[in-house]
């Protein structure tokens, strides 16, 4: 894999299966979610999804 410094960053190696704990560990928590690039991607359409899912979890949708 070659990365390009003037792209968008890249996660690094195990990073799904940490995003997963994380996701099952504030679960069990009511009232709080995650969201944002830090998650499943970094371009604005993937931030807004992010936020968009965990809004609606809060209102149960």
């Amino acid at each position: 894999m070659t990365r390009w410094g003037g792209g968008l960053p890249q996660y690094g190696p195990g990073h799904v299966e940490r995003v997963a704990r994380l996701e099952r560990a504030v679960a069990g928590v009511p009232g709080l979610e995650v969201a944002g690039a830090a998650l499943h991607g970094v371009g604005i359409p993937a931030c807004v999804a992010t936020g968009d899912a965990a809004a609606r979890r809060l209102v149960g949708a």
